[in-house]
């Protein structure tokens, strides 16, 4: 039952995923007709980041996000964490992620993903 609501609900465009082409170690994850996989991608939030005592770098945030999409969007492939995950972004334009946690459960890959951003 639960495999079946992941498809017919959670990753349904209609429902709560989106259309959205994905780059993960050179592949791109664009699903059959061209205008990318369905995903869900929350909580893209900021977050002060931990600035080291020799750290000269201000201004700088995390930007944490959880993306779930259905492992055979990928191929089959569950996405290594400290790897770079690429997002085509509403304007064309591709922000590069960095997998911080990486978790497949019921056919369902969770992703936790940080960006360093001004």
């Amino acid at each position: 039952m639960v495999t079946n609501d992941n498809g017919a609900v959670f990753c349904n465009p209609n429902e709560f995923a989106e259309h959205r082409r994905l780059i993960y170690e050179g592949v791109t994850y664009s699903g059959p007709d061209g205008t990318g996989i369905p995903i869900v991608l929350t909580g893209a939030r900021e977050k002060d980041r931990r600035q080291m005592s020799d750290d000269q770098a201000e201004g700088l945030f995390r930007v944490i996000a959880t993306l779930h999409c259905a492992i055979e969007s990928l191929n089959g492939i569950v996405p290594e964490k400290g790897v770079k995950l690429r997002i085509r972004e509403d304007d064309g334009r591709y922000k590069t992620y960095y997998i911080v946690t990486s978790v497949c459960q019921l056919g369902m890959v969770t992703l936790e993903l940080e960006v360093h951003d001004e």
